[in-house]
């Protein structure tokens, strides 16, 4: 039976099994699920969603954004961290914060980011592996970028522990808790409030230091410090620590992700392995980096990208499958099921290293393109290239496999290590 034919034989009043079943299938079943959506129903609604799952409509979504907004995750920033740019769209705000970042962000630092993490990221190999084995959520996936916080976005927290609880919560509640679960709420609000009062006072401190060194290698939060922003931009202590705080809570819990699930895809498919080691030995970062992104479309971070429809409006309006889209509809657009359209993804199932780099949606699109994206892009593969120096592979049994543990994020993932 389709799954279609299935959703249609549920009774329209039942709506917790239609949305429960849909729920399912995107957990278990997406890929030829949502295969079966973009051949039949390309634009799905459920009771309580809606979905989007062709590769046009998907990018027309996610630059609407006028439209189709992130109004859900922003007002649940603003009490956490406080007033956060990437919670307001269109405005001033949103304009000055994200340029001056990524100022602060810049592209010259990549090669001296990509050196940090893979010293990071041996230091953590070192540190966790036992016997031949190393669990890489905790132990790498998490650990590399929260120290990459202290030695590059320049602050290290009060302890390893609290950065991860701070960067989880408030990932959780900002862009998981469609819910609004409150325990999920009150551990973010809880986690902002620590993060935002523990900048506070590295702020003053940090000022003291600036006010006697001549240091010319800047982390990021001392070029914050010394920038000379002009009066009148609003760009207070406030809006900083807002800023700094957002660098913790968008790269820990995804870089972790995206490291896991790309190693996993990467020794899962035949011939990939052996490639992997060469090109990682080689210093061929762009072999190598190729491989990781294309491993991530067979299992991406951000699989579903949810917004809130502002005002009527049409979707994929001229086609035959243009249709109206009500006030107050919350809609996913599938970025899974676009980088697997075949109209514009080539031999969509074949394992491909180096597509055009609009094959991949792994950073969003338009106006909410991640803002360390390029910080991303070498952290990522940096990690797992080192670690694939040390002829990583997959070990037998529920132990070797990603383990999210009920949650949105994996929390367990053990491989093997030649010692």
């Amino acid at each position: 039976m389709s799954y279609l034919v299935e959703y249609d034989s549920i009774p329209a009043s039942d709506v917790s099994q239609r949305v429960g079943v849909v729920s399912r299938w995107i957990r278990t079943d997406a890929r030829p699920f949502f295969a079966e959506l973009r051949e039949r129903r390309p634009i799905f609604f459920t009771p309580a969603f809606a979905f989007v799952t062709k590769y046009e409509d998907v990018l027309e979504v996610l630059s609407r954004d006028d439209i189709f907004s992130v109004r859900l995750c922003g007002s649940k920033m603003d009490e956490s961290v406080g007033p956060f740019m990437l919670g307001r769209d269109r405005t001033t705000i949103n304009y000055h914060d994200k340029s001056l970042m990524r100022l602060v962000l810049a592209q010259e630092d990549l090669p001296r980011v990509r050196e940090m993490v893979s010293q990071l990221t041996e230091e953590a190999v070192a540190e966790a592996s036992c016997e031949g084995r190393i669990e890489l959520v905790k132990n790498v996936g998490r650990r590399v970028p929260v120290r990459l916080c202290g030695t590059y976005f320049g602050f290290p927290g009060p302890d390893e522990e609290s950065m991860f609880r701070w960067s989880k919560a408030t990932q959780t509640h900002f862009f998981k808790n469609l819910t609004d679960d409150p325990e999920i709420r009150q551990a973010a609000v809880r986690a902002g409030q620590e993060l935002t009062a523990y900048l506070a006072g590295l702020v003053t401190a940090r000022r003291e230091v600036i006010a006697t060194t001549s240091d010319t290698n800047r982390d990021v939060l001392t070029r914050l410090l010394m920038a000379q922003i002009p009066d009148g931009l609003g760009f207070e202590d406030d809006r900083l620590i807002t800023n700094i705080a957002g660098l913790l809570v968008g790269s820990v819990e995804t870089t972790s992700q995206a490291v896991v699930q790309a190693l996993e895809q990467m020794l899962l498919h035949p011939g990939i392995r052996d490639r992997a080691i060469k090109a990682a030995k080689a210093n061929d970062w762009a072999e190598f980096d190729g491989i990781v992104w294309e491993a991530l479309r067979f299992n991406p971070i951000n699989p579903l990208v949810f917004r809130y429809t502002e005002t009527n409006t049409v979707l994929a309006e001229g086609t035959t499958r243009e249709i109206e889209i009500v006030s107050g509809t919350i809609i996913f657009a599938c970025t899974a099921s676009a980088m697997w359209d075949s109209n514009f993804i080539a031999n969509p199932d074949h394992f491909r290293v180096g597509r055009a780099s609009h094959s991949y949606i792994h950073f969003g699109y338009a106006a909410h393109e991640c803002l360390g994206k390029f910080v991303a892009s070498v952290m990522i593969p940096e990690i797992v290239r080192v670690l694939f120096l040390h002829n990583v592979s997959l070990i037998d049994g529920a132990e070797g496999k990603i383990d999210f543990e009920g949650g949105p994020f994996p929390e367990r993932f053990v491989v093997a290590l030649e010692k």
